[in-house]
């Protein structure tokens, strides 16, 4: 599947001392995006960017610490 802009959660480093949610967006994608437009993407409410470009969330597996902190920091699930 082809995706004009694609989402990534990830961290990039992950230190005992400091972690962080990171939200990747295609250097191509010309939008704007803050919280609320990813908290949106995230929870199936927003489908594509203002441009148009389709938003594709990535996250991971069920159960992942990382994907919880997520979920709990950014989500507020």
């Amino acid at each position: 599947m082809k995706a004009k802009a694609v989402l990534l959660l990830g961290l990039m480093c992950s230190l005992p001392v400091s972690a962080a949610n990171v939200i990747i967006v295609s250097v191509k994608n010309s939008s704007g995006i803050d919280v609320e437009a990813v908290k949106r993407i995230y929870l199936g409410k927003m489908k594509a960017f203002p441009d148009g470009s389709k938003a594709l969330p990535l996250t991971f597996e069920q159960g992942n610490d990382v994907r919880g902190a997520f979920n709990t920091g950014v989500l507020g699930k």
